[in-house]
């Protein structure tokens, strides 16, 4: 089982579409892959057709509640393949919680040992804040993905990340990865392309080279609750993320022996 945790502490850089669109499109390679929603707002069920206050479960339980796993929606959005844990408004209390647990920072990593053979890969969708929930996501990860802009104020933003994700390399997680992902790039907006090319020389290695472009099927998908691979199946925001689906495979297999180590 391969973990990514979908990560920004900046909002609005489609960290939710990312999970949505890059799990249908690692469904379609015949994969077997769970989402889980670690944000209290529940975008990642609503973008997926559920309401998450009406759910009878969600990651809250194993992070407030001791549940020793995580409980998950199967096939969902009629997608076999792709299993959700919703979120729950009970996660804005988790960051007080967790601290009191005795290994409180491993809750997470625990929780997933137990489908290590049920999925091929977990996506987290984390909280766009610092915290206990986002270390904890990091400490269980294999690989962070970070949507990002490619904008100067988008891109200055991942400093914290940056600094929280070597501090989980050097305390707990020594084979954690991180890697840029361009989103909402617009090709005709002059500084997207120049600055995604800067950022790449200044992150050299890190950043993945789909780029996601602004896509107003995207939108339209998640207001129907569906990944745009279902409702839009030949646009062009379906290829990329089918492309991006493609690029992460190699790390699935490069990293699958640290991971059953990790």
């Amino acid at each position: 089982m391969y973990v990514i945790a979908v990560a920004n502490e900046k909002g609005g850089v489609a960290k939710t579409t990312t999970v949505v669109n890059l799990g249908a499109a690692l469904v379609a390679q015949n994969l077997k892959v769970l989402v889980i929603d670690l944000d209290a707002q529940g975008s990642l069920g609503l973008s997926l057709g559920i309401e998450p206050a009406k759910a009878p479960f969600s990651s809250s339980d194993v992070l407030l509640k001791n549940s020793p796993n995580f409980q998950c929606i199967g096939n969902v959005a009629g997608i076999k393949g792709l299993d959700l844990v919703p979120a729950s408004r009970d996660m804005l209390l988790v960051e007080k919680f967790i601290p009191m647990q005795p290994d409180g920072e491993f809750i997470i990593c625990n929780a997933l040992m137990q489908y290590h053979t049920d999925y091929d890969i977990v996506l987290m969708d984390c909280p766009p804040s610092p915290g206990m929930i986002n270390q904890n996501a990091l400490i269980a990860a294999d690989l962070v993905i970070i949507p990002t802009l490619p904008e100067f104020l988008s891109v200055s933003c991942l400093r914290n990340l940056m600094v929280v994700i070597r501090q989980v390399k050097i305390q707990y997680n020594p084979y954690l990865q991180y890697r840029l992902l361009f989103t909402l790039y617009d090709r005709r907006n002059r500084i997207h392309p120049m600055f995604s090319e800067q950022a790449s020389n200044a992150f050299k290695g890190s950043v993945l080279e789909t780029k996601i472009e602004i896509d107003t099927k995207i939108r339209e998908s998640s207001v129907r609750g569906l990944p745009v691979l279902k409702t839009s199946p030949n646009t062009r925001a379906s290829l990329q993320y089918q492309n991006l689906a493609q690029e992460i495979l190699p790390y699935v297999e490069i990293q699958k022996g640290h991971t059953q180590s990790h």
